[in-house]
């Protein structure tokens, strides 16, 4: 058996048996066209800096308005988050009070409905913090079924209820 045809079969069934990268950096938010990458509405608000980072050199910073749960709704990302264990995220609270960041994914049968998707929230102190989330927990978070991490249709954080959000900063956004 010549090594081609064993190198073909080899991948083939690491492929067949789910094994992926690991990890799998969704965003690290190092160049301005990482902007295309998520929902926004105005460059004053959303913008990529140097005055902090995880990783790299770069993260992205919130100046996130007033209202009802002011956050980011994340773009094009990889849907398919199988054959990891947990999704990461580092994020810099530059306020002087620590707020609850609700970190919400959606597969395709989610919904409106509140208890139909994860929403995990954490409590985010002045300065760094990393959120390590364990993907068995999302996929549990549905009340009634189990989330499909095959599909994952939507992910964001946002803040809850708060009179004045403070800037957030978020870098390296991974599924390890």
């Amino acid at each position: 058996m010549s090594r081609l045809p064993a190198a073909v079969l080899l991948f083939v069934l690491l492929l067949a048996c789910g094994e992926r990268e690991k990890p799998l950096l969704l965003y690290d938010f190092e160049t301005e066209e990482d902007l295309d990458r998520i929902s926004w509405a105005c460059h004053d608000r959303f913008s990529i800096t140097d005055e902090w980072s995880a990783s790299g050199l770069r993260s992205l910073r919130c100046r996130l308005p007033r209202g009802t749960y002011p956050g980011v709704r994340f773009l094009d990302f990889e849907n398919d988050w199988r054959g990891f264990d947990t999704l990461a995220l580092a994020v810099r609270n530059e306020g002087a009070e620590a707020v609850e960041l609700v970190v919400r994914v959606d597969d395709r049968e989610s919904g409106e409905e509140f208890g139909n998707r994860y929403n995990g929230v954490f409590s985010l102190a002045p300065g760094e913090n990393s959120i390590r989330i364990p993907l068995e927990e999302i996929r549990r978070g549905p009340a009634s079924r189990a989330l499909d991490l095959s599909h994952i249709e939507q992910f964001l954080i946002f803040l809850r209820n708060g009179s004045d959000p403070p800037v957030l900063l978020v870098d390296r956004i991974a599924l390890e």
